[in-house]
């Protein structure tokens, strides 16, 4: 079930170099989604303010649940294998810059290094 599963990677999550073991990548609606469709799984590509081209994300778990509150509440749960640019130990506020500023953060190492 996929609940349950959800559930038990919260639970169980810790350090990892694998999202599944490290608990629940989520995204919170931070209005970078397409809203103005109705689509708010996808991002906001035209008309928008700002225009990006990814989405940011956390993992939580029972020893991390902090996240962003976001302006509009909710969010999404992502799945353990989504593709990612690159990851941070924080918010690094890249939501304006292209690729998440992977390629122009120092010390962000490309998902090839994790």
């Amino acid at each position: 079930d996929i609940i349950q599963g959800i559930n038990a990677r919260y639970s169980r999550g810790k350090p990892s170099r694998t999202i599944e073991n490290a608990g629940v990548l989520v995204h919170i609606f931070d209005d970078t989604e397409d809203w103005r469709n109705g689509r708010p799984w996808d991002l906001c590509v035209r008309g928008c303010d700002p225009v990006i081209d990814h989405f940011s994300a956390s993992v939580i778990n029972a020893k991390r649940p902090a996240v962003y509150a976001g302006p509009r509440g909710g969010g999404l749960v992502l799945s353990a294998d989504a593709d990612f640019l690159c990851i941070y130990d924080h918010d690094y506020g890249t939501g304006s810059r292209a690729n998440g500023g992977c390629a122009d953060t120092p010390g962000a190492p490309p998902q090839s290094q994790l």
